[in-house]
Parts: structure tokens; sequence; C-alpha cells
């Protein structure tokens, strides 16, 4: 089968002939991959790998397609279901491949009206930004910052937000303005032109956003400290800020880790995500929310995307059919 590889940590992306998975294991199905998505967990986890990967290693997270095979253990799904999650970062393999075992527990029913593509688009960034609203407790009121407002995890975030009846502000740079602000953003600001906390208090009366979602880390994690008001929620998406320079007991703010990567290591979580995956397909179908997924890409396309994204020169989510 084809498949995107890399032959060890830090080397590139290639298009490679490689074996098919065999028979599906215990508690896992087999899938013959119609659609995968990009994330920057894909090639960020590949500088460095995981213990449990095999090499040459499979990358991918994303993916929806038809189940072929269905493992011992398994009751819910039959042959010729059509379904749509995510496998986990550090298993064996993941899902860039025209057919991979994913876990069965966590995977959800793709309706009819949904198509692959979208269906792709959906499982971890749009299940990240609903899992840091719900963290922050965003709710209808509210002020939310996105921090990163372009990207896959952003443009989900924005809408979901609105959804929930927030007002939204959201960064990012000049040419995607036009973006954020249709995807319902109640302001915009340009990070490239700096001042972003003298804006964010100018718009909030000076007292800061009831929820700030960082989606961009580092520097972008540091000032998330200075855009909330007193006692309001930060979700971190990309890791924690250095609160070397916060005075503690100054603020009183929540600083939540969003990582929906641990999602598979509970079978509590794990059953949550088909929960999460049926809310966030019933809206695209409903036509309240739109994956921004661009026209696809064929998987021979995937590597030179993959350079792309890692960067920062994608809007969005990538979408390749296999």
């Amino acid at each position: 089968m084809k498949a995107v590889t890399v032959a060890s940590a830090g080397q590139p992306f290639v298009v490679s002939t490689v074996d098919a998975p065999g028979a599906a294991t215990p508690g896992k199905v087999l899938v013959r991959v119609k659609a995968v998505s990009l994330n920057a967990a894909d090639y960020k986890t590949a500088k460095f790998g995981f213990p449990g990967w095999s090499w040459p290693h499979i990358p991918g997270l994303d993916f929806a397609g038809t189940v072929i095979g269905v493992g011992e253990g398994v009751s819910k799904w039959r042959e010729g279901d059509d379904v749509f999650g995510w496998v986990p970062h550090d298993g064996p393999q993941g899902s860039f491949a025209e057919i991979i075992l994913a876990p069965a527990l966590g995977l959800t029913r793709k309706p009819a009206e949904l198509s692959f593509t979208d269906a792709a688009a959906l499982p971890v960034a749009a299940g990240t930004a609903y899992y840091a609203l719900n963290k922050a407790g965003a709710h209808s009121g509210h002020t939310v910052v996105v921090l990163g407002g372009s990207s896959g995890v952003g443009c989900f975030a924005i809408q979901l937000a609105v959804l929930r009846g927030c007002k939204v502000i959201a960064t990012a740079s000049t040419e995607k303005e036009s973006l954020v602000m249709g995807l319902g953003a109640t302001h915009f600001i340009d990070y490239t032109k700096g001042g972003i906390q003298d804006k964010v208090m100018a718009l909030t009366a000076g007292k800061g956003a009831d929820v700030v979602i960082d989606v961009i880390g580092g520097n972008s994690a540091n000032e998330a400290l200075g855009l909330v008001k007193l006692c309001g929620q930060i979700a971190f998406i990309t890791g924690f800020p250095n609160f070397a320079n916060y005075q503690p007991f100054s603020k009183g703010i929540s600083a939540h880790e969003i990582l929906l990567g641990l999602f598979h290591k509970s079978e509590e979580l794990a059953a949550s995500l088909e929960e999460i995956g049926n809310h966030l397909a019933s809206l695209v179908v409903q036509g309240k929310l739109k994956t921004t997924a661009q026209p696809p890409i064929s998987i021979n396309d995937l590597p030179a995307a993959l350079v792309k994204m890692s960067q920062g020169h994608t809007t969005g989510k990538i979408v390749a059919s296999l």
C-alpha cells in the first residue's frame, strides 16, 4: 500500500510503498482510509519520535474511512461502517496510509451527509478547540481571545465560541483578517503590528478577557498571562508559559493544559471522543460549523504540505484524499 513515511527521527517525509497491516488485532479495527488531515503534531513529533514507534514510521493522526476488519473484543463496529477519528500519536504507526489499524474505542460513525474530507478535518483540531472551551468554561456573554485564530484549532475555536454566545477577539497576520472575521470573530488583531495586550484591554474596557485560548505557545503563551481578567481562564494548547515573571496571587487565573492526546490512555476519556465527534459532525451537517478544509490534495503532496505547515505558511485545515 502507499503511505507517507519517515525513515528515522528528523528525516524527511517521503511517499513509500509499504506492507499493509494484516488482520485487525484485539480492540482495534482495520480501516481503509479515504481522507486524512494534517496537524502541527505530525511534523513536531516526527523530529524526535517516540519509544513505541516502529521505523520507518507512518506519521499522522486524523483519518476518515471505512471499516474492513474487526478485531477480537470489538462489538460496536462492523465491516462497511464509515468512521472517523484519530490514532494515538505515540502508537506504532499513524494514519497517513491507505489502510490502518485504529483503536475501536473513540471512533465516531460518519453521517452519510458528511463528506470523508470534512470528517477527517474534525478529530484533533476541532476536538481540541471544543475541549479547551469546555475546560475554560466559556459561555454566553464571555469575551474569548483566540491567539492563533487562523490555525486549524484557532478556526474551530472561533466558531465554537461564537456558537456559545461569546464575543471573540482573534489574532492572526494581516492577510488572514478576512478569514477569521468570516468565521464570526467580533474583533481582529494583527499580531505582526504588536501591542496585543493594549488592544485587548481597550476592547474589554481595561478588564481583560474572560477566556484566552493560546494555540501558539512560546512567547504567545507568556503574553496570554497579560490578556486575561481577574480570576479568568487560560487554555494552553501547546504548552504552559514561563511563570517566572508572573506575580503569584495577583490575578487568580486558572491555567489549563490541553492534551487531547491523553484521551486514548483512559477508557473513560477515549469513550468521550465519540460523543465529541458526534456533536462536531452534527454541527457541520447543520451548516453551523465550517471545517475550513482547503481543496483536498493527494497523498503524493502530503510531504510537501507537512514542510509548508512547519514553516507557518498554511491556513485552516489541509486535507488529503486517499
